[in-house]
């Protein structure tokens, strides 16, 4: 018996639908346009026949995967953001891929160029390094970014309000009665978010603070530029807690810029016999997973990143279902904004101050 050659066509009538529908959506090209009914109809009518897609149509394609670029995605801040960014583009019948740049602009840059040379339908980016190859992706291709609201970027934004979670955790910490407060941070030259923090932190504290805070950094203490943030992080947190600048200061409250380093300070601090928050207090920023654990209960200062992750997705998706192509986008001005409202959890590790300052060198 002669075997009957299934073709597109074929597959698009018995689904009531175009054969252009059916091309879209066999090969995966910016199936967002279409119901999960329609791309169901027409997965089922192809079973139904039989029908393969063939390679080299699929090949000339537009891929359905979304770049998104990280500073490190080995770190918990963005092992959250990712798993909202997952979800988000996977119900919308994207593919994800995930390159970390290590906050490294040549990365970034490298990154960027691929996303163009290999035709990406749309970037989301974290905390952009390289203004010019930015400029340069964004004239070619839709990018959504998530970064401080202070970034002078000309892009669909969702933004992050740092300078409102540094002013909730310092006027926790002052509503407490802590008066000598230290903040200790990585480098801030290659973080915007961090910076902004710790300018608002100095400020406030500097207009309620008959003394200025102590602010202790730390530069990227990595033997080379690839050691992941959250090991980072945490390593930064336990060298600053030992630094002698900390004691014998009358410091009662120790701002850590990110959950991280404050776990980094809290082990430090445990090894030298020196109780949370009975001696000192401790807080951070990002209310990671692991804050919430009882045996660590770290007061912090939550920007939501799931739901600011699944919102740069859905900007996304609008930007792809409106425009068929980048000269449509650009002409549109109107970009998308989107920031959400820090908050405040406060668990075991803030207290009142204690009557003397626990945090002095041993003689």
């Amino acid at each position: 018996m002669k075997r009957v050659n299934v073709t597109m066509q074929d597959v698009a009538k018995l689904a009531n639908v175009s054969q252009t529908t059916v091309s879209l959506i066999l090969n995966h090209n910016n199936r967002s346009k279409f119901s999960q009914e329609t791309i169901n109809r027409v997965y089922n009518a192809a079973k139904q026949l039989n029908y393969k897609v063939k390679k080299s149509a699929a090949s000339h394609s537009k891929p359905s995967t979304i770049m998104v670029l990280t500073s490190n995605g080995s770190n918990p801040y963005y092992t959250s953001m990712i798993s909202g960014i997952e979800e988000t583009c996977y119900n919308n019948g994207y593919n994800v891929i995930y390159c970390c740049t290590y906050r490294k602009q040549e990365n970034e840059r490298m990154y960027l160029e691929m996303a163009i040379k290999d035709n990406y339908p749309c970037i989301l980016l974290t905390s952009p390094q390289d203004r010019s190859a930015f400029e340069q992706a964004a004239s070619h291709l839709p990018i959504v970014t998530i970064c401080d609201k202070t970034a002078a970027i000309q892009t669909d934004m969702v933004e992050l309000n740092n300078h409102l979670m540094g002013q909730l955790a310092a006027k926790h910490l002052y509503d407490l009665g802590h008066r000598n407060i230290a903040i200790l941070t990585t480098s801030l030259d290659r973080s915007v978010n961090r910076l902004e923090r710790v300018k608002s932190l100095t400020s406030f504290f500097k207009q309620h603070l008959h003394n200025d805070c102590l602010v202790l950094c730390v530069d990227n203490i990595a033997p080379t530029g690839y050691v992941t943030d959250s090991l980072n992080d945490y390593h930064a947190g336990y060298l600053l807690a030992r630094n002698s600048k900390l004691y014998n200061n009358g410091i009662t409250a120790i701002v850590g810029i990110s959950d991280m380093l404050a776990y980094g300070v809290m082990d430090c601090l445990s090894e030298r016999g020196i109780s949370i928050p009975e001696d000192v207090s401790v807080i951070g920023f990002d209310n990671l997973f692991y804050s919430r654990l009882n045996g660590i209960s770290l007061t912090t200062v939550e920007q939501h990143n799931e739901l600011l992750a699944k919102s740069a997705v859905e900007i996304l998706m609008q930007k792809l279902k409106a425009f068929t192509s980048i000269t449509d986008y650009h002409r549109n001005s109107h970009r998308f904004k989107v920031e959400c409202q820090p908050q405040l959890y406060v668990r075991k590790s803030t207290a009142p101050p204690p009557k003397e300052c626990r945090l002095i060198t041993s003689t």
